[in-house]
């Protein structure tokens, strides 16, 4: 041992201090009796020396700092019955290179020689290691024993190990002692603020009393946004009588507005309280009480009612907003606040359940959300729902199979005997009926019927999508058999179509009435053109103007496939009759008797006269009140035959029109005694007797 004379290094670099204090931070952590345990020391190798001659010390760990080996060491491990080993010289620990080999080593980083050039930091101990290490340390040092008095190892290395420990604790220290400086500074600072606001306005000595300046203003009626502060401000500034002490304490940024009133998003206006609190102003103190009628600028559409559903199912083309919102303002009798905000572009619709409406002519519940949210005049959602049917029906999604009916008895597959049969077969869905009645249904097939009464299956192709109300097409599957058609299965009842117009009841004026009326059956509309068909009413029409039921006889006497007897009721209305060529001259006929030349009698003397002799249409529209008869001729009295010329004037009825002109023959039966005076001065002894 050539070496135990010598005074290594006693200096550690700050880099190695600092892996130092990590590892010693860490060995406290886990167990603080540890450190007082542990002995840095220099080590050096003896290539003479074998493992036995380490006297079993080994340190925990080996580092070098300035070309110097340092090791941890577990005290005890340093000595033998109280004395220290004789490897130990010095303060140094001499080891064989075995034991020294096998010690964890912090990988080493030479330090720069100079002061003033960045130190090298020594790399940091592995955390996995550092970890490994810490564990070894606990296993090996025994603190379950009390310590064993050892002669301490007085020198610097033994002191910079506890030095790096007190800096620790100092660090710790200083970083508690300024967080609670930090925090004191905190409490102080609030606790001034808080004092400084809530202290009272001592430099106000003469500050003015509102609490009297109220007051109940219920004509005022001011429109706000919420109830904030701000609001409620400009709310009461615009109340023309207000206190003028009042008006300028709300000028004062410390003046506070509130109310307890809740503020309904109704439309309407309601009386609220306003408390104006001056308590902080600088020239103003005390509470006073303001009430005054508001609304809100905005409407909340939460609480409307949107469940339309008990209505009748609304049409609409698809689920569009657009679509939705048009046909939602059709809805009669309709909230008005909801009407106007269906006028709102800023309106938004969401959440439509389902999404697709089916077009199957079938009403289906439609739920969807309105959100009002982004317009200006009102706010909040509102759920709706409502029944919609499809504008136009797609066929395609109505069952065209019907083979399990019974057969269907036609003449033959003309166009019209097949849309016969397709409105004829039992269990037919009643919007392909009436798909099937549109003018611009095309129908086809290319099956054919069997002979003697034989079932046939008939495929009758569909094709709706030319028509107004219809879309798609249809394969309509069904049994048809060759024979005569009863026209008596076709009834209808059509008086919920538009009435149509005709003069009369006669069979050509039936038959113009059928053909426009909307709906009437395709095989009759067929059978109205053929001559063996018979067409009659025992209604009557009468000519005043309005709708009547008129119920229509259709028999099919001599046509070919066709027997039996349909009756189809409509709405019928006497068309306006022209009377204007109506008039005639009538003095060649017998005389009439009148005695003046008013309405009555000029009408009396055309009845006179009779519907042998006068127009039909002329004696029908002197019955109408709104018939104006007048005549410019002459009237004499004295018992002669005169010719007349009456006028008849229907423009004002509702059922005829044009003027009439009429001459007839009129002889008053009164005597005129104007001219039969006379002087009889010669006749004596008259005598007059007087009742009394």
């Amino acid at each position: 041992m050539n070496n135990a004379n010598q005074q290594p290094h006693v200096v550690i670099c700050n880099n190695c201090k600092k892996r130092l204090q990590s590892l010693l931070k860490t060995i406290k952590k886990e167990n603080p009796l540890l450190i007082k345990k542990l002995q840095l020391l220099p080590i050096k190798t003896e290539t003479n020396f074998d493992s036995t001659m380490d006297n079993d010390i080994q340190p925990f760990l080996v580092f070098r700092c300035w070309d110097v080996y340092y090791g941890l060491f577990n005290k005890k491990n340093l000595y033998c019955n109280n004395k220290i080993k004789p490897n130990v010289i010095n303060n140094i620990v001499y080891l064989s290179a075995q034991t020294f080999a096998k010690t964890f080593h912090i990988p080493d980083v030479q330090p720069s020689l100079a002061l003033t050039v960045a130190e090298n930091h020594l790399p940091t101990i592995i955390p996995p290691s550092q970890h490994q290490l810490v564990t070894t340390i606990k296993n090996n040092v025994d603190l379950r024993n009390p310590d064993v008095f050892y002669p301490e190892i007085e020198d610097e290395y033994h002191s910079q190990l506890q030095e790096l420990l007190k800096h620790y604790h100092y660090k710790f220290i200083i970083l508690i002692v300024v967080l609670l400086v930090i925090l004191a500074g905190i409490g102080i600072g609030g606790w001034q603020i808080y004092q400084y606001l809530n202290q009272p306005t001592a430099h106000a000595t003469n500050r003015i009393d509102i609490s009297h300046d109220g007051g109940y203003f219920p004509n005022v009626r001011v429109t706000i946004n919420n109830t904030s502060s701000d609001q409620l401000t400009n709310a009461v500034q615009q109340i023309s009588e207000l206190n003028s002490d009042l008006l300028t304490a709300l000028n004062d940024p410390t003046t506070v507005l509130t109310t307890s009133d809740h503020l309904p998003y109704d439309g309407g206006y309601h009386l609220i309280n306003i408390t104006v609190n001056a308590t902080h102003a600088k020239q103003f103190e005390g509470i006073a009480n303001v009430t005054l009628a508001v609304r809100a600028a905005k409407f909340d559409i939460t609480n409307l009612d949107g469940n339309f559903s008990n209505l009748a199912p609304l049409k609409i083309m698809n689920l569009t907003n657009q679509n939705i919102i048009n046909v939602l303002q059709t809805i009669p009798d309709l909230n008005p606040n909801l009407a106007s905000l269906l006028t709102n572009d800023q309106l938004k619709i969401s959440d439509i359940t389902p999404s697709i409406l089916i077009s199957d002519g079938r009403p289906h519940l439609i739920n969807f959300t309105l959100d009002a949210n982004q317009t200006k005049q009102f706010q909040g959602t509102l759920p709706v729902s409502v029944y919609f049917i499809a504008t136009k029906i797609n066929i395609s999604n109505i069952n065209g199979n019907y083979l399990t009916s019974p057969p269907v008895v036609v003449g033959d597959l003309t166009h019209d005997n097949l849309i016969y049969l397709i409105q004829n077969v039992q269990g037919v869905d009643a919007n392909l009926a009436t798909a099937v009645n549109d003018p611009n249904i095309f129908v086809s097939t290319s099956s054919t019927l069997l002979p003697n009464n034989q079932p046939s299956e008939i495929d009758i192709t569909v094709d709706a999508n030319a028509t107004k109300n219809y879309t798609g097409t249809l394969l309509v599957k069904l049994q048809a058999k060759n024979g005569t058609i009863d026209i008596s299965n076709l009834n209808q009842d059509l008086t919920s179509q538009p009435a149509v117009s005709e003069p009369d009841t006669k069979p050509n004026e039936l038959i113009a009435g059928l053909k426009q009326v909307t709906g009437l059956n395709p095989t009759l509309l067929y059978l109205l053109d053929q001559s063996g068909i018979k067409v009659t009413t025992d209604s009557v029409l009468n000519h005043d103007g309005l709708a009547h039921k008129i119920d229509i006889k259709i028999t099919a006497l001599a046509i070919p496939n066709y027997t039996g007897q349909a009756v189809v009721s409509i709405m019928m209305k006497s068309t306006k009759i022209d009377i204007t060529n109506d008039g005639d001259d009538y003095t060649n006929q017998h005389v009439t008797i009148g005695n003046d030349l008013n309405a009555n009698t000029l009408i009396a003397a055309l009845n006179q006269l009779g519907p042998t002799i006068v127009n039909e249409n002329i004696l029908a529209a002197i019955k109408d009140p709104q018939v104006i008869v007048t005549s410019d001729s002459p009237f004499q009295v004295d018992n002669k035959p005169h010719s007349i010329k009456i006028t008849i004037d229907a423009q004002y009825t509702k059922q005829y029109e044009g003027t009439a002109h009429v001459k007839i023959l009129m002889q008053s039966n009164k005597i005129n005694i104007t001219n039969d005076s006379g002087y009889y001065s010669q006749y004596q002894n008259v005598i007059f007797f007087a009742r009394y």
